[in-house]
Formats: structure tokens, C-alpha cells, sequence
């Protein structure tokens, strides 16, 4: 299971989402964002990944097999959340919780 300090090591570095017939699309980690942990009932870390894809290429929200070089292949559910305005880039999120 992947942990935030984990996720920040990896701040900065290329992933690859594995989209459907053999096709991917290359991602950057811009951040990982810390949450407040809101359910004393279920300790643990929670915290999001916000990262930066391809001008022109939406990806739309689902499950996707994320791959980083150093954390290796995960199933996440990824949403677009916006896009960078002066580069275009389309911004994600996954969430950990």
C-alpha cells in the first residue's frame, strides 16, 4: 500500500497511466497533498496525488494501472480536476484514505 512519505519521495518524477488497447499516457507527480484525518475510527494516512498530464489529451475518471519507477505498478482512480491554464497540461487527482 502506498504512504504519503512514500508518494513524496516520488514528487517530481514521470508516471505512466496505462490507458486501454496497449496505449498510455505520461503523467508528472506535481504534488502530494496531506488531508486531515477526520474519522478517529479509521486511523491511518490520508492524502491525494495531484498530477500533470498531457496538453490535449484528457483522460477521463476511472481506474487506471499507475506505474513510477520507484513505487511500481498500483490500481488507482484517478479524476481530472482542471488544467494548467499557461501550459495546457490536464491536472488529476487520486486519493488515499
Amino acid at each position: 500500500m502506498l504512504t504519503y512519505d512514500a508518494a513524496k519521495s516520488a514528487e517530481g518524477t514521470p508516471f505512466t497511466l496505462e490507458l486501454d488497447a496497449g496505449r498510455s499516457l505520461p503523467l508528472v507527480l506535481a504534488r502530494v497533498e496531506r488531508h486531515q484525518q477526520r474519522d478517529t475510527a479509521r486511523p491511518g494516512e490520508s492524502f491525494s496525488l495531484i498530477l500533470k498530464g498531457t496538453p490535449g489529451t484528457l483522460c477521463p475518471q476511472g481506474t487506471y494501472a499507475l506505474t513510477n519507477i520507484a513505487l511500481g505498478t498500483m490500481n488507482v482512480f484517478i479524476v481530472p480536476i482542471g488544467d494548467d491554464r499557461d501550459s495546457g497540461e490536464f491536472i488529476y487527482q487520486a486519493i488515499f484514505s
